[in-house]
């Protein structure tokens, strides 16, 4: 009883220590049983006594897990056999589950939501222990050209979306354990960001809701989430000049304070009119935050010229363009609230002296500079 590996070769299941298919009775093939080839069973005796085991696949772990959640469901009485556990629908753990822990726990929810949609609207009819690699296949193919990023993205929520179901029980594994590895390879460190002539046309080219949201963009770094979360007050105190962000609502969970220069000030004096305090910031005529801005900036996008711009590529031209101006990397990383420094170093290369103003503070310090003549000995 408990977790067994069964042998690639005839198929007899073993302890799951076994590297070779032979019992301590001296039965079995004698296969070997690499680790690239193990697939583990569990086994268990019901309430009733009765003998019952359960094929896992590769993932040991998830065999310990399911193993302990089942004998824990026999002590507590609540025991339901794998076996007969009721199908349900990728849609309906969406809507029911899902998505309300994902609105409760993720703080980058309002972008999340856009890939959990994704996944409802294509697979939402398929049970959650039927999605086949077949399905993840076609889609990886009609992704192939003009949706990679968004492809990955899906992925990933999916992944995370199949680890939620298998803790709420309503999933015994993930139906692809190689789901990941499907992934699109993706160019790291993508580095656009805008000129200000560029900047100057984009927020032209904005609407009036939108306009207000991209200054804020450039002039604070801050992503589009943490923008569309800010209140009156508790976080824009345009008295004092500052922007608090709480930890609950940054990336890193840590708590962030910005400067509002007089271009922001300004542009926030025109939407705080008329607000009260606990009010968000950027918000619909009922008072509701945007949802999403997504339509709104690509067609503002499309009309300034640059087609290629994410939301994203804002916050990377307020980083460039403060270290252009000679703002040192440190207090670039502070305003962005990088948690590491290379994360900030992938903008060094654009400040040309950068380099060299570190390295001249040595001849103040460090001894091998020529020595001068004294020139009164000379004269004389």
């Amino acid at each position: 009883m408990g977790i067994l590996v069964e042998c690639p070769n005839c198929k007899k299941r073993l302890s799951a220590s076994a590297t070779v298919c032979q019992s301590r009775g001296g039965k079995g093939c004698g296969a070997k049983i690499p680790p690239a080839q193990r697939i583990y069973w569990i086994e268990w005796m019901n309430p009733a006594g009765h003998k019952r085991s359960k094929k896992i696949g590769p993932n040991r772990k998830l065999a310990e897990d399911t193993l302990s959640k089942l004998k824990s469901d026999i002590v507590r009485d609540v025991y339901l056999d794998p076996r007969k556990r009721p199908k349900v629908l990728i849609g309906d753990f969406i809507e029911k589950k899902y998505k309300p822990w994902c609105e409760a726990n993720n703080k980058g929810y309002a972008n999340k939501r856009y890939f959990i949609d994704l996944i409802k609207k294509r697979w939402g009819g398929v049970l959650l222990d039927e999605l086949s690699i077949e399905d993840i296949d076609l889609y990886r193919a009609e992704s192939s050209e003009t949706g990679r990023v968004q492809f990955n993205r899906v992925l990933a929520t999916l992944n995370h979306m199949y680890t939620k179901a298998i803790e709420y029980g309503d999933a015994e594994k993930h139906p692809i354990p190689t789901l990941l590895k499907m992934r699109f390879k993706e160019s790291k460190g993508r580095e656009i960001f805008l000129t200000p002539e560029q900047a100057e046309t984009l927020i032209q080219a904005c609407t009036d809701h939108l306009r207000p949201i991209v200054i804020t963009a450039l002039h604070t770094g801050m992503r589009k989430s943490e923008i569309l979360q800010l209140r009156v007050g508790e976080n824009v105190d345009l008295a004092g000049r500052r922007i608090i962000l709480h930890e609950g609502m940054t990336k890193t969970g840590q708590r962030r304070e910005l400067p509002i220069d007089d271009t922001l000030a300004e542009s926030l004096k025109g939407v705080l009119a008329g607000k009260q305090v606990g009010d968000y910031v950027f918000s619909t005529k009922a008072g509701k935050p945007y949802g999403n801005i997504k339509r709104a900036f690509a067609s503002a996008k499309k009309k300034a010229g640059l087609d290629d711009l994410s939301f994203h590529d804002l916050r990377h031209t307020y980083a460039s363009q403060l270290v252009m101006s000679g703002v040192d990397l440190y207090a670039v990383g502070r305003l962005l609230g990088h948690t590491n420094a290379k994360m900030t170093q992938r903008y060094a290369h654009l400040s040309p002296d950068y380099m060299a103003k570190a390295v001249s503070v040595l001849d103040r310090v460090m001894p091998g500079k020529p020595k001068r003549p004294n020139l009164e000995l000379v004269k004389s």
